[in-house]
């Protein structure tokens, strides 16, 4: 019932704004509301569509986007940080009218299409992951940008205000939209993609770490398994030869009769 409830909610926000509109589709995928950590935080649940059938179908971009291993790498010896968050990033990208119908969604009120770029489907990263190297590429040294999160990292103070001024401008420049609530400037520890950093190094954070403990000794069945290593995946470059117990599990991701997991 609160589903219902808050999904009307979120659909009736979305219409008012323009993101989405009513309309009838020959394609439609799931539409549904996910209440994780971060919703929690934040205090909203989100709405979210699951393209998995529509993008077997859509060409594939290839576009490069960098590896959370990667860019942790090249934030080593910072000891200043400030984030920001793109405010609605993937909305500030307009859809082609021709590619709208591939964007419908059902929920219990209708069916419905994005008039913007919507999170989910298929080569949304890399577009957005596009645009924003564009917007700052000739400041690789100390910004730090994956999809839609951006870290600027500086060596000390002096040159973190320089850095911030310069970013400013860039944002000025192109009409970028930030998220205040989700900035933070000028610290020495932040959170990026998942892992707490400051100049000593990086950590894990406390609630990825809980969740490890709290995971089952036994597994159920394969997805139970697929749960778990996505989990332990995201905690991977604190996992000694990580690679190497994986292949343990390989058999048992392959098999499809559920008597082998008795």
């Amino acid at each position: 019932m609160e589903d219902k409830r808050d999904m009307q909610i979120i659909i009736k926000e979305h219409i008012k704004l323009g993101l989405v509109e009513p309309r009838i589709s020959a394609y439609s995928s799931p539409g549904f509301l996910v209440r994780n950590h971060g919703e929690i935080k934040r205090g909203k649940p989100r709405l979210v569509i699951n393209y998995q059938g529509i993008n077997k179908i859509l060409e594939f971009d290839g576009y490069y986007i960098p590896s959370r291993e990667h860019l942790i790498d090249c934030i080593k010896g910072a000891k200043v940080f400030s984030k920001f968050d793109c405010k609605s990033e993937f909305y500030q990208i307009k859809m082609e009218s021709d590619s709208k119908k591939f964007t419908a969604f059902s929920t219990p009120q209708g069916q419905y299409i994005w008039n913007v770029l919507p999170m989910g489907l298929a080569n949304t990263p890399q577009i957005l992951q596009r645009k924003m190297d564009n917007l700052f590429k000739d400041y690789f040294q100390f910004m730090f940008v994956y999809i839609n999160d951006i870290l600027i990292a500086s060596k000390n103070m002096k040159d973190h205000v320089k850095h911030l001024e310069i970013f400013s401008d860039a944002c000025h420049r192109e009409g970028l939209v930030l998220s205040e609530k989700k900035a933070t400037i000028a610290v020495n520890k932040t959170e990026f993609l998942g892992i707490l950093i400051d100049e000593t190094g990086i950590e894990l954070q406390d609630h990825i770490v809980e969740k490890i403990r709290n995971f089952p000794d036994v597994l159920k069945d394969k997805k139970h398994l697929q749960s778990f290593l996505r989990v332990v995946n995201f905690a991977g470059i604190f996992i000694k030869d990580l690679a190497k117990y994986r292949k343990d599990f390989r058999p048992l991701l392959k098999e499809t009769e559920s008597s082998k997991w008795k």
